[in-house]
């Protein structure tokens, strides 16, 4: 079994603020794939001070510990939103393989998104997408506050 970490909110408060300060000011969009991107989206929306807030449920696994596959690939669950923004925050809480975002980066695109950026608090190793701005990379089984 893997070895569990326990993220607290003190540390994904500090995490959020530091990406916040690195992203480039402008008028973006925020996309939280649900559920478990939900918070810390809204997070990254507020400090840096978004307008706009979408949400669009992607299932892979499920919520245990360690996750259990559900599908051979991503399955949308809700309507992809269609942002005024051209510039879009993909937000999710960890990406295991990249398979999610990067179907969520595909179909904003085909909905006239110019220009995405994609956010995690933690990238395990063998996730082959590009994340622009994550806060750890671990192989560990990560617990999140939000988590039951």
């Amino acid at each position: 079994m893997k070895k569990m970490r326990k993220l607290a909110w003190n540390e994904v408060l500090t995490a959020l603020k530091q990406i916040a300060e690195k992203i480039p000011r402008g008028n973006y969009a925020i996309i939280a794939i649900g559920s478990s991107g939900l918070i810390p989206a809204a997070i990254l929306c507020k400090l840096i001070g978004c307008r706009e807030f979408h949400t669009v449920f992607v299932k892979l696994y499920d919520e245990s510990k360690p996750p259990r596959r559900l599908h051979d690939k991503p399955v949308v669950e809700s309507p992809i939103p269609t942002p005024r923004s051209e510039k879009v925050i993909i937000v999710d809480d960890l990406a295991s393989t990249g398979s999610t975002i990067s179907l969520v980066k595909s179909l904003l695109r085909r909905r006239g998104v110019k220009k995405t950026i994609t956010v995690v608090l933690v990238k395990k190793p063998q996730c082959s997408v590009d994340i622009d701005y994550f806060y750890i990379e671990s192989e560990e089984c990560i617990g999140f506050p939000w988590d039951n």
